[in-house]
């Protein structure tokens, strides 16, 4: 029997690896306004390569004084990725197809120079409920790196995000609440097995949801004089409730699932999140 692939490997691996950090954080003012400056820096050692690595990073966050519901932030660091098992095993096939495996002393950690990725953060809340927020948010980002003269966004790149939060009680019944959560955001970039991202990429569909619940204060409600005496005495809060998350029952895709036909053409077959799901909750705080 002639198989089309096949691979052989025994390895023993005993490796050691030293690691130490070091963090500070610095906060100063002036009439400019409100500083705060953090670094580190990251040592590490690995006998398997005899690689010693130094990885700096620090940001600086800025709060102006006239105007201190804005906030920006810039950040730089060196990072270095550690191979992981498959990248430092090396493959030998010969002419029968056979394939044999061996271990790659040599290989060496990936590094990159990265800068805090541009995007804008806003944010807007307030207190329907007293002691609960409620807001809406909406973030903009573009995060994208160099890879051979070409620029290709990175696999944490969501362009837009929207996302909000209410709750609020219902008329004349305070210890009744009702929430409602909605998410809408853009989908994150996917590449092929065995292609490279430079070459081809694509992105997922956007993200959607929407969750709704009502929850029941049986204790602890908002100018509730408590009980001193019987069961409850015992607990500072206790709450029952119910959820229905993902209210319109949307499929939402998590990853792909790759098929390869007999043309070595790649199919995503894509993978699915839970769709709608009722949730029951019971709330105890002693």
């Amino acid at each position: 029997v002639h198989l089309i692939y096949n691979l052989a490997s025994k390895q023993d691996l005993n490796s050691t690896r030293l690691a130490f950090f070091l963090e500070d954080s610095y906060y100063f003012d002036n009439a400019a306004g409100f500083f705060a400056l953090n670094g580190g820096v990251r040592f590490s050692y690995w006998n398997f390569n005899k690689e010693f690595l130094i990885s700096p990073r620090v940001n600086l966050s800025f709060s102006p004084a006239r105007s201190n519901r804005w906030s920006f932030r810039t950040a730089v660091g060196m990072y270095y990725q550690s191979p992981f098992y498959k990248e430092y095993r090396e493959a030998f096939t010969d002419e029968l197809g056979n394939t044999t495996i061996s271990l790659n002393k040599n290989i060496k950690s990936p590094r990159s120079i990265q800068f805090n990725i541009m995007g804008l953060d806003f944010k807007l809340f307030g207190q329907f409920v007293a002691g609960s927020d409620s807001w809406i948010s909406f973030s903009l980002m573009k995060t994208q790196q160099n890879i051979g003269g070409v620029k290709v966004p990175l696999p944490s790149d969501q362009r837009y995000a929207f996302s909000l939060f209410f709750t609020d009680y219902f008329p004349k019944f305070p210890k009744l609440k009702f929430s409602l959560r909605g998410i809408f955001s853009d989908g994150l970039t996917m590449v092929a097995p065995r292609m490279r991202r430079e070459v081809s990429w694509f992105r997922a569909p956007a993200y959607k949801r929407v969750d709704i619940g009502l929850s029941y204060q049986i204790i602890g409600a908002p100018g509730e004089e408590r009980s001193d005496s019987g069961f409850w005495r015992n607990f500072k809060n206790v709450t029952v409730g119910v959820d229905l998350f993902n209210l319109f029952d949307i499929s939402n895709v998590s990853s792909y699932y790759w098929v390869t036909d007999v043309n070595n053409i790649q199919y995503a077959v894509p993978n699915y999140l839970t769709r709608r799901q009722i949730n029951a909750r019971l709330t105890l705080e002693f």
